[in-house]
C-alpha cells in the first residue's frame, strides 16, 4: 500500500465506503488515516497524535454514523471521537492498566463492550465505562481478542485463547469449546454464527450450538467477514491463503490469495460483497 511501515491493528469504514479512520501502530507510536473519497489520508485533521508507547492505539470502534467513537491505548486509556475530533480522555490505570484489544459499540454509539489482554470485559452506558464484573472464574485470566453484541446490548458473545463467552439476561457464562478464537460473527437473531482462529480452527453456530468445522488447511485466521444473512464469507489468513463460504461451506480461493503478501488483520465488505478492504502488516487492499 505504501502508506506505512507499520501493522494496521483497527479499523472502521462505514456501510458505503464514502468514510473511515484507520490505524497502525508499531510497539512506540500509532498513525492515524482517515477514508475520505476513497482515498486514505494519513494523520488528518482531527487525528490523534501519540507520542510515546503508551499511546500506542490497540482497538477502534464507532457509532454507525461515525460521528463518535472510542478507542483504546496500550496503557488502559481510552480516546473518545466527538465534534470531529479524537482525544484522550481517560489516562491509563482509571479504566485498567491493560491494554483494550477489541471494542464495539451499538449503533447510535451510547453503548458498548470492551474486553483488555486478560479477559476482563466492560460496558459502556450513559458515556462512561465500567468493568463487569459478571464473569465466570477462572475465565477472566484469558486473553479476549473479539466481541459481537447485538444492538440493544441485550445478548453477546466473546472469543480468545481457549475461551468463548456467552452474555444473557445480565452475566457472562463459559461455553465448552476448545481452540484459541481470534474473531466471532453472528446474524442479529443468533440463529447463524461463525469463530475463527489458529491453525484453521473453525466453528459453525447453528441450533443453540457451536460445532467444528473443517477448514481447507490448518493457517492462523485472524479475521472473517460474513453477509448480513449469512450466505457469504470471507476469511484471509496467513500464507496468501483466502477462504471463501459459499452455501455453507469455506473454499480455498487461490485467486484472492495471490495479493496478499502480508498476514491480515481484518477485513471490511459492503453487504453485497462487491466492494471491500483488507489491511494487515504494512497493508492496506
Amino acid at each position: 500500500s505504501g502508506l506505512t511501515e507499520n501493522q494496521f491493528n483497527a479499523w472502521w469504514i462505514n456501510e458505503d465506503a464514502t468514510s473511515g479512520w484507520a490505524v497502525a501502530s508499531s510497539y512506540k507510536q500509532s498513525d492515524m488515516f482517515h477514508l475520505e473519497n476513497g482515498t486514505w489520508k494519513a494523520n488528518p485533521p482531527g487525528a490523534f497524535q501519540s507520542d510515546d508507547s503508551d499511546d500506542v492505539i490497540r482497538s477502534l470502534a464507532m457509532s454507525q454514523d461515525g460521528s463518535t467513537g472510542w478507542a483504546g491505548t496500550a496503557d488502559g486509556g481510552l480516546l473518545r471521537y466527538q465534534n470531529g475530533k479524537w482525544g484522550k480522555i481517560v489516562a491509563g490505570g482509571e479504566l485498567t492498566k491493560l491494554t483494550l484489544v477489541s471494542i464495539t459499540l451499538s449503533p447510535d454509539g451510547t453503548r458498548g463492550c470492551a474486553a483488555d489482554r486478560s479477559g476482563n470485559l466492560f460496558r459502556l452506558d450513559d458515556g462512561t465505562w465500567r468493568q463487569d464484573d459478571g464473569l465466570p472464574q477462572p475465565v477472566t485470566r484469558n486473553d479476549l481478542k473479539a466481541i459481537w453484541m447485538n444492538e440493544d446490548g441485550t445478548a453477546g458473545w466473546a472469543a480468545g485463547d481457549n475461551v468463548l463467552l456467552r452474555y444473557a439476561e445480565g452475566s457472562w457464562s463459559a461455553v465448552d469449546v476448545a481452540g484459541d478464537f481470534q474473531d466471532i460473527w453472528l446474524n442479529a437473531d443468533q440463529s447463524d454464527g461463525w469463530a475463527v482462529g489458529n491453525y484453521g480452527r473453525m466453528l459453525h453456530y447453528e441450533a443453540d450450538q457451536w460445532k467444528p468445522v473443517a477448514a481447507p488447511s490448518s493457517v492462523i485466521i485472524e479475521t472473517l467477514w460474513i453477509k448480513k444473512d449469512g450466505s457469504a464469507g470471507w476469511a484471509p489468513a496467513e500464507r496468501r491463503t483466502v477462504f471463501r463460504l459459499s452455501q455453507g461451506e469455506w473454499q480455498t480461493d487461490a485467486q484472492a490469495g495471490e495479493v496478499i503478501d502480508r498476514i491480515p488483520s481484518d477485513i471490511w465488505m459492503s453487504d453485497d460483497g462487491v466492494a471491500g478492504w483488507i489491511v494487515g502488516d504494512e497493508m492496506i487492499l
